[in-house]
């Protein structure tokens, strides 16, 4: 067979990460920086894992099968690149082999490569590549839950990304830093309850197709609160609020040095873009609640 080519959108998380892997509410949006995998016939002394993974589910034969992987998604960034990797594979040899995938199994399948990588993922990142849009997602045990919100008050919007540091811990060894200090701390439940309450909020607003910035604002607050965000990440995040903008972490954070990407806001665009030029940090401006099918 031909070559085919797919692709899978990145994320970000506008309210909840964390406190997600607790059975609490989040709400997470694809974005259109993108994974693209073509898979093609060639000969390879090793497997890929998420191939691997296909063909043990499907009974495929893949010795003779190679995906090659572009992106326009930053990879360690808290953007959902693991999870938009596998998908964008799946997908592709998805069509290669002529297979059906539900949209629950594709998610299934993504996580068993999750957690590969990650140990426990929470499964919003899966949920959320392969659905595309935004979505309310609800976590409770090994039970995921999710379902699309309104995004038509996003059209005329544009966040921005802002690059504080890749991380020097993965996504792993931060889930594990905010167990001990849960551990340590046992107030910091009360914490993670309060991020879930936030998620709430934020999932009525969308329901009501309003979206309140301040909650980026509240969810960044309870971030610093658990331990996940490095000071070089807090002066950034300081600064963009000293000009009027909203802005929080976006993914599992960093401690070290930097904290991943910080999603960010501000009613006048061209302001905040401005800014972001003369504090010379990179940055990528996006669209949020872009579809897989599109």
């Amino acid at each position: 067979m031909n070559a085919v080519t797919a692709f899978s959108p990145g994320k970000v998380i506008v309210s909840g990460e964390h406190s997600a892997v607790y059975d609490q509410p989040a709400v997470a949006g694809a974005i259109d920086l993108r994974v693209h995998a073509t898979i093609e016939k060639k000969e390879s002394k090793s497997i890929d894992h998420c191939v691997q993974l296909f063909a043990d589910h499907f009974h495929k034969n893949v010795h003779d099968v190679v995906p090659q992987i572009e992106a326009t998604l930053p990879i360690g960034a808290g953007l959902g690149s693991s999870a938009a990797f596998a998908h964008a594979v799946f997908r592709g040899l998805a069509m290669y082999f002529g297979v059906e995938i539900s949209n629950d199994e594709m998610i299934s399948l993504i996580q068993e490569s999750e957690r590969f990588i990650h140990g426990h993922p929470s499964g919003l990142d899966a949920a959320t590549v392969v659905h595309g849009g935004v979505i309310e997602f609800q976590r409770s045990g090994e039970k995921i839950t999710y379902a699309s919100l309104p995004v038509n008050m996003l059209k005329d919007k544009h966040f921005f990304l802002i690059d504080s540091g890749k991380p020097q811990e993965s996504t792993k060894e931060m889930i594990e830093v905010v167990r001990q200090n849960i551990g340590t701390h046992p107030h910091l439940k009360k914490v993670i309850q309060h991020m879930g309450d936030v998620a709430r909020t934020c999932i009525t607003y969308f329901k009501e197709e309003k979206f309140a910035p301040e909650l980026l604002t509240a969810n960044q607050r309870y971030l610093e609160e658990i331990g996940v965000v490095s000071e070089q990440a807090k002066a950034i995040v300081s600064d963009v609020e000293n000009m009027g903008g909203f802005v929080k972490v976006t993914g599992a954070g960093g401690i070290t040095q930097g904290s991943g990407m910080l999603l960010a806001y501000h009613a006048d665009e061209e302001k905040l873009q401005a800014f972001l030029h003369d504090k010379k940090w990179p940055f990528f401006q996006v669209k949020l609640g872009v579809f897989t099918n599109v």
